[in-house]
């Protein structure tokens, strides 16, 4: 048996680790995480060595956004934290209508809008915040879930994660699928990924 140097961990495996991601993969392995499960997810360690998280739902954002841009076919694109806002502040101030985790684009439209929950009680969260943008981008009236106003997409901007606003044209009158993207294991989402709400949070603890 090699020699160990905390946890558990056999140095062998400390060196590795340390070698490929440095210090915050060695967080991760004396962490709990396997040298085999931290090569697994080395896209996500990379991406959160360059940015941070905030939160923990950043991380599972990240490897949402990581899983849609490996899936994209022929003429496709995907953009991240699109926000959805107000031309005209409302009452109190309040600009944010919504905001879409991640959108699919075929040929400039849009294909597929996704929220991405790494509580697996925020469910009901997420589809609502699709159906809402769903009903924006095909000229329905929507009463808005934070102020309570009601607005039709003649009233909003769509705005990426620069703070440019994007054409219209990409948005209206499409209608893209949903998906809601949850974590491991978790019931009643469209799609998972492949790391848990526990690891989601194990992950954060290291990175933050």
């Amino acid at each position: 048996m090699g020699a160990v140097v905390k946890n558990g961990v056999k140095l062998d495996d400390a060196i590795y680790v340390f070698n490929k991601y440095d210090c915050k993969g060695l967080d991760l392995l004396l962490g709990g995480f396997s040298p085999k499960r931290i090569d697994e997810m080395s896209n996500l360690v990379n991406g959160l060595k360059r940015t941070p998280p905030k939160q923990v739902g950043d991380i599972a954002e990240m490897a949402a956004m990581q899983k849609r841009t490996k899936a994209l076919g022929a003429g496709e694109s995907v953009m991240d934290n699109i926000r959805i806002v107000r031309k005209k502040p409302a009452a109190g101030g309040a600009v944010d209508v919504g905001e879409l985790d991640n959108v699919v684009f075929k040929d400039g439209k849009a294909m597929k809008i996704s929220e991405v929950k790494n509580n697996p009680a925020d469910l009901s969260t997420a589809k609502d915040q699709l159906d809402q943008a769903y009903d924006l981008m095909n000229g329905k009236l929507i009463t808005t879930k934070n102020v309570g106003d009601t607005l039709t997409l003649a009233d909003v901007k769509f705005v990426d994660s620069a703070g440019k606003e994007l054409d219209i044209g990409m948005f209206k009158n499409a209608a893209p699928s949903r998906a809601t993207i949850g974590p491991k294991g978790a019931a009643g989402f469209t799609e998972q990924l492949d790391l848990t709400q526990d690891e989601f949070i194990r992950i954060y603890t290291v990175f933050k």
